[in-house]
């Protein structure tokens, strides 16, 4: 069996590389007609009492999307529109994505799906989804 060796730089090297690519995919996008489709980006995170869903959305109305859940997923769409004016304005160049989005999220089977929140602040979306009770985190005291 041979031995592992672990070299710290190697996953910041990685990490450097996957971003690199990423910023060369956005950039293809950019440079060609506006695309169709777009994906927000998303942070997700964990309290003791919830999940915590966090999407950019500047320039998207809270009435143009549309949040379902269904058999563990959580999806979430909308539409933002371009902010173009017409024939007065050729565009050059596209970097802030516009049209239909849509992203999903597999949740686990310890929430409580009626309990789902949405809330839209300066263009952030956040969902809050509440672990079921009986999954929460209690601190058990001795006797």
């Amino acid at each position: 069996m041979a031995d592992r060796i672990y070299f710290p730089g190697f996953t910041t090297l990685q990490r450097e590389m996957n971003r690199l690519f990423d910023e060369f995919l956005r950039g293809a996008e950019a440079t060609t007609e506006a695309p169709a489709t777009w994906t927000p980006r998303a942070d997700l995170s964990e309290t003791a009492e919830a999940y915590l869903i966090r999407m950019d959305l500047p320039g998207v109305a809270k009435e143009s999307l549309d949040i379902q859940f269904n058999e563990g997923v959580l999806t979430v769409s909308g539409e933002r529109p371009a902010e173009y004016e017409g024939d007065q304005e050729t565009v050059r160049h596209v970097e802030r994505p516009h049209g239909r989005f849509f992203r999903s999220f597999t949740l686990p089977q310890t929430i409580d799906p009626a309990g789902i929140k949405a809330e839209m602040r300066e263009g952030v979306l956040t969902i809050r989804i509440p672990k079921l009770a009986a999954h929460q985190p209690r601190k058990i005291t001795v006797e």
